[in-house]
């Protein structure tokens, strides 16, 4: 269909002198390559599809789940409406959530206020583990911030 709309005796040619000059440089000299960023975005997408779909399967599945979280959300806890709404849409029950953990910022492990109280509110059951990684990074940053001679060790590289 695309080369015949496009061939001789369609009398495209004497329309359009650049679409014509197209058309001779490059008819029939196509070929696919899948790199442009819309087909890498669909690429992408299609495996995230797939990735929750298989996620949401297995969480449903089991018995119990849990959830971590390492993000900051801002203080008017965008993330945290959006977690339920991600929880609901998908059909998982807060209820089955057994564990929470999140990073050390304040809005998320906060006891009265923060996502852990939230989803406490819902379920208490849902006991709150802190991440520490995110303890063990605390630690080494009050460190350097206390010990001059580390600051600047840590700071050299990264003026480099």
């Amino acid at each position: 269909m695309r080369k015949r709309l496009f061939d001789k005796k369609s009398h495209v040619d004497q329309f359009d002198s650049f679409l014509a000059q197209h058309i001779k440089k490059f008819l029939g000299k196509s070929s696919t390559s899948y790199k442009s960023f819309n087909i890498n975005d669909q690429f992408i997408g299609i495996i995230a599809d797939n990735d929750i779909r298989q996620t949401v399967k297995e969480i449903k599945e089991a018995k119990y789940f849990f959830i971590n979280i390492d993000s900051t959300p801002d203080i008017s806890h965008v993330n945290l409406l959006y977690l339920f709404f991600v929880l609901e849409s998908h059909g998982l029950d807060i209820n089955k959530c057994c564990r929470q953990r999140y990073d050390n910022a304040s809005n998320m492990f906060g006891r009265y206020t923060g996502l852990q109280a939230s989803i406490k509110e819902v379920n208490p059951l849902a006991t709150f583990v802190q991440c520490l990684a995110h303890s063990l990074n605390l630690v080494g940053e009050y460190a350097v911030d206390r010990c001059r001679n580390l600051s600047e060790f840590f700071t050299l590289p990264q003026n480099i």
